[in-house]
C-alpha cells in the first residue's frame, strides 16, 4: 500500500504535464490576431510575405549603429589628420578659422569651398583607404580608414 502512496504524486504530475502538452491551460495568452506581429496580407497577391521579407522589415539586431565623428579645421590643419572609423561611420568636417578651405579626396569627391563656420559631412560605407588634401592649402591632408 506504501507503494502505491509514493506513485500517485508522480502520476499526478505525468497527467498534468501531458494535459499542459495536449493543448491545456496556456498561461501565456497569444497575441490577437490583428497586431504587428501578425504577417500582412499583400493586398494585390493575396499572400503574406515570406519570413525574410518579414525579418528584414523588422530590422536585424546585428545591424550596426550609425556613429558620427568630427574633424576640426583648424590652424591650418586637419585634426585628427588620421581616422579609423567602421563602416556606416558619418564623419563632419567644421571649418573653424577665417582662410578658406575644402575637403578634396583622392576618389573625387570634393566639398566645395568652406568659410569660417561652414561644416561638411560624408558617410563611408565601403571598407577601405580614403585620402583627402585642401585644395587651397596642399600641406593640409589628412585619411580616413575604413574598417
Amino acid at each position: 500500500m506504501n507503494i502505491h502512496h509514493r506513485a500517485l504524486p508522480a502520476l499526478m504530475l505525468t497527467t498534468a504535464l501531458a494535459a499542459t502538452a495536449c493543448g491545456g491551460h496556456n498561461e501565456t495568452p497569444s497575441p490577437p490576431a490583428d497586431t504587428a506581429a501578425s504577417p500582412e496580407i499583400d493586398r494585390e497577391s493575396g499572400q503574406s510575405p515570406s519570413p525574410g521579407a518579414q525579418k528584414q522589415a523588422q530590422g536585424s539586431p546585428k545591424t550596426p549603429v550609425a556613429r558620427q565623428v568630427t574633424i576640426e579645421i583648424d590652424a591650418f590643419a586637419f585634426s585628427p589628420d588620421t581616422l579609423t572609423v567602421p563602416s556606416g561611420t558619418a564623419v563632419t568636417w567644421v571649418q573653424r578659422e577665417n582662410s578658406l578651405h575644402t575637403v578634396d579626396f583622392t576618389d573625387g569627391i570634393k566639398s566645395g569651398d568652406l568659410r569660417s563656420g561652414d561644416t561638411y559631412s560624408r558617410t563611408f560605407t565601403e571598407k577601405g583607404t580614403y585620402g583627402y588634401v585642401c585644395f587651397y592649402h596642399p600641406r593640409m591632408t589628412g585619411t580616413i580608414i575604413v574598417e
